[in-house]
């Protein structure tokens, strides 16, 4: 009888336990709880976050702003993370849901950091504002959507907001978003843009992703802060070595994290048609490469690549890229840059798997690279 008495309560705790194991549910505050006590050192509260805080954050609780907005999706709530510091290669954007699912991390934010949470008819977003400064004296915002979508959620747009510049301010506004596509409205006080007042941006649903053919105001923007002379005094977020913010080499500069490595004078001779020397960023914990490799005066990327290219970007700083190709295990792209007489070829060799857990990471670096006009 003690025996079966045993036997019972045992199957009763069984089954209790399978009944709450991955159920328990949070709240904002609790979830904030839980992130402070992470950042103190608490591993049992960081496991609990799937590893959110690393040894970089370990003890560093003079942070700007620690928030947890929410928003209800399907009668479940999806929380934003933002956890934001002085110095910027530290800021953290996250999504977890209310069983601490882990969906999305982005450690690309920079500067002042703002987030709006919404449902829009059919659509659940997450708004994401950074106001920073570049060269000192420029300002400028970035406003970014991420998409909460069935099991996943997804950074969907991404793009330049403001610059201000003197007295002069460009800037790009959002004047009509639906599944399908996203318009916005260019406007500038300095000088009217030639080409267009308004960029559409559709949306691509193999990527997730509203994109735009010729990214009208990013080039503009890049152009300007390009363009602006200035002996920089204050702190920036570019440095001339790589210690995780924007590596700057002689007529380029790409954002890397401080787990890349870099080797000059590499010559590619993979996926290209011709051997080609620059250098190579690459990764260990990744196995991921990027080259960036340089053209000879009068020579253009089909000269070199394997791939198809796009058509270009408008103005006078254009960017064409390939798709993502199949090479073996490996992911292949070849993103062509050119300005004046500048062009140059960015090249990304990546495990397929690899890029689809971190595909945000890879679309942040390679958009980060921008070369001297």
């Amino acid at each position: 009888m003690k025996k079966y008495f045993l036997a019972v309560i045992i199957l009763f705790i069984a089954i209790s336990c399978s009944f709450n194991d991955g159920q328990e549910k949070v709240n904002n505050s609790e979830l904030k709880t839980l992130i402070t006590k992470a950042i103190s050192g608490d591993k049992q509260a960081n496991g609990k976050l799937s590893g959110l805080i690393d040894s970089d954050h370990i003890g560093k609780n003079q942070y700007n702003q620690l928030t947890v907005d929410a928003i209800k999706v399907n009668n479940k709530f999806f929380f934003a993370v933002t956890l934001e510091y002085p110095d910027p290669s530290l800021n953290i954007f996250a999504v977890y849901d209310e069983n601490l699912k882990f969906y999305l991390l982005d450690k690309s934010l920079n500067g002042n950091i703002s987030v709006e949470c919404k449902n829009m008819d059919d659509n659940n977003l997450i708004f994401v504002q950074e106001y920073f400064l570049t060269k000192d004296v420029l300002k400028v915002s970035r406003f970014s959507i991420y998409k909460i979508q069935d099991t996943t959620v997804n950074l969907a747009y991404r793009s330049f907001a403001h610059l201000i510049k003197d007295q002069d301010t460009i800037s790009q506004t959002i004047t009509s978003l639906t599944n399908k596509y996203i318009i916005t409205k260019i406007n500038t006080t300095e000088n009217p843009i030639q080409t267009a007042s308004s960029d559409t941006f559709y949306y691509k649903s193999s990527q997730k992703k509203y994109l735009s053919k010729n990214n009208l105001f990013k080039y503009l923007v890049l152009n300007e802060i390009n363009d602006f002379r200035w002996i920089t005094i204050k702190p920036q977020l570019a440095s001339n070595n790589n210690n995780g913010n924007t590596l700057e080499a002689e007529n380029y500069s790409i954002s890397l994290g401080k787990d890349w490595e870099r080797v000059s004078k590499f010559t590619q001779t993979k996926y290209i048609k011709s051997k080609l020397t620059g250098e190579l960023y690459f990764n260990n914990a990744l196995h991921t490469k990027i080259s960036v490799l340089q053209l000879p005066e009068g020579k253009k990327g089909e000269d070199y690549s394997l791939f198809k290219f796009n058509y270009p970007t408008n103005g006078v700083y254009k960017v064409r890229s390939t798709e993502l190709n199949r090479q073996g295990e490996n992911y292949v792209k070849i993103i062509e840059h050119s300005c004046g007489g500048n062009k140059y070829l960015l090249l990304l060799e990546c495990p397929q798997n690899t890029y689809e857990k971190n595909k945000l990471i890879f679309e942040n670096i390679l958009d980060s690279f921008f070369i001297e006009c």
